[in-house]
């Protein structure tokens, strides 16, 4: 079985709170606001880095994170906390 490394694990963990501190100081005012392309951008470049990672963890490649692998069209500013936040839970858990 394949296993991304610790250090690996802290950089995404790392990469994935900076965004969710990007993105809480939006909630209360932009919540169900499309989010803006700059942010947008910056969550598929980061899933797209985890998707290149599945390889190498099969953690990773397990059915639950489809949804995530699928994405959506748009996305608003809670949508992009929310799926933010299950990454980091689950990348918490490779520790």
């Amino acid at each position: 079985m394949a296993l991304l490394s610790e250090e690996k694990v802290l950089d995404c963990l790392d990469r994935c709170l900076n965004l969710l501190k990007e993105i809480l100081p939006l909630l209360q005012e932009k919540g169900t606001e499309e989010a803006s392309g700059d942010h947008i951008d910056s969550f598929e470049r980061f899933v797209e880095g985890l998707a290149r990672e599945r390889e190498k963890d099969s953690y990773l490649s397990d059915e639950s994170w489809d949804w995530i692998w699928k994405g959506k069209p748009s996305y608003n500013y809670l949508q992009l906390y929310g799926r933010l936040a299950w990454i980091h839970y689950q990348l918490f858990q490779l520790l």
